[in-house]
């Protein structure tokens, strides 16, 4: 994923700030950034569902 200093910050508050870092998901810890695809678009409730 290319360097994007405003999503940096998003993902910043949203651990952060709000606590939400990753969990487990399986067996496997997982970090909201292991689900969003190397391209095409996002939707806000995607990134709400996956935080």
């Amino acid at each position: 994923m290319k360097e994007n200093k405003r999503f940096y910050s998003l993902m910043h508050a949203v651990c952060a700030g709000h606590g939400y870092c990753g969990g487990m998901h399986g067996d496997k810890f997982m970090d909201v950034i292991d689900f969003i695809p190397q391209s095409g678009d996002v939707t806000a409730d995607q990134f709400v569902e996956w935080v």
